[in-house]
């Protein structure tokens, strides 16, 4: 067993030891020890985005009771890893849910590929579809085509509408593409949409954020399974916290096709697990990777990249 090995299953007796209390016990210790400086900041960054429990209280009780999950848990996705990058970067994410910053995540980072576009994990013919869940200012799509300069079409999707309209400029021009102001979900139906004052985190069906609100209103919803009825290659998503509901909505694409996944899983406490536990349900022959964005006191920016 090497020192990876080590620490990840030194962690795992934590998270399998069912004892919620004791595990509670050291997240807020762990927090009480960063300072009152890096507490407000952790405090009001879970509070802004709101994807993890609205106080500390919260964000603990939550991630205590996904560390210490029997069905498809911690353990098993690590086992089901391909790299020792990718269970490096499990390792460090864990300890920083546990002490809530860990100075590993920092040596996790990727640097070296365009996000979502890791050339040791997949490779780009020239007969790829992308179906890009999430477009923003349209960055992906430019990473894409550096990648896969001869793909064969490109459809993003964004729900928030300014996002929209300056990606459309952004990427005027560029040929066998198709763009929808909608998001993807795991029906055809019309969704709330909160527009928050960082773009970024707007998202659908969710409740207003007070201060960091700034309007919310309806946006079209729709499936990858009916609105591309063509083989897809690659599905990238970061869609705010609406993930599950779109893997929902591309089963048969998964099931069918088994394209290239590139999801995040970290918008919600449960995402991490429950979002492989569900594209191993379609298919159980999907290989993991996990790839790193983020930074060292807020674990975020974790991607599951399936092949």
């Amino acid at each position: 067993m090497n020192y990876i090995d080590e620490a990840f299953y030194e962690l795992a007796q934590v998270a399998t030891s069912g004892n919620k209390a004791g595990v509670k016990q050291i997240m807020a210790n762990s927090f009480r020890e960063l300072g009152a400086e890096l507490q407000r900041r952790a405090a009001e960054y879970f509070a802004r985005y709101g994807f993890w429990g609205a106080s500390i209280d919260e964000v603990i009780n939550q991630r205590a009771d996904t560390l210490l999950r029997r069905d498809k848990g911690f353990v098993w996705l690590y086992e089901r890893l391909e790299d020792w990058r990718s269970k490096f970067t499990l390792t460090a994410f864990l300890q920083s849910w546990l002490a809530f910053r860990a100075p590993a995540l920092g040596n996790a980072v990727e640097t070296l590929f365009p996000e979502y576009f890791d050339l040791d994990v997949f490779e780009f013919g020239d007969s790829e579809v992308f179906a890009d869940c999430g477009v923003y200012g349209g960055e992906n799509i430019l990473d894409f085509i550096k990648v896969c300069p001869d793909y064969k079409h490109i459809y993003g999707f964004e729900a928030e509408p300014k996002n929209f309209e300056s990606c459309k400029r952004r990427l005027d021009g560029i040929g066998n593409m198709t763009l929808y102001n909608k998001c993807v979900y795991d029906m055809e139906t019309v969704l709330r949409f909160t527009e928050h004052r960082d773009l970024s985190s707007s998202r659908v069906n969710s409740e207003t954020d007070g201060a960091y609100t700034s309007s919310v209103s309806e946006i079209e919803a729709v499936a990858l399974d009916t609105q591309i009825q063509e083989k897809i290659t690659f599905i990238k998503m970061d869609i705010e916290g609406a993930e599950m509901k779109a893997l929902a909505g591309a089963k048969a694409h998964i099931i069918d096709n088994k394209p290239k996944l590139a999801i995040s899983v970290y918008h919600g406490n449960t995402d991490i697990l429950d979002i492989p536990g569900v594209i191993d349900r379609y298919r159980d022959d999907y290989r993991f990777h996990l790839r790193y964005r983020g930074g060292d006191l807020i674990a975020s920016e974790l991607t599951l990249l399936a092949v």
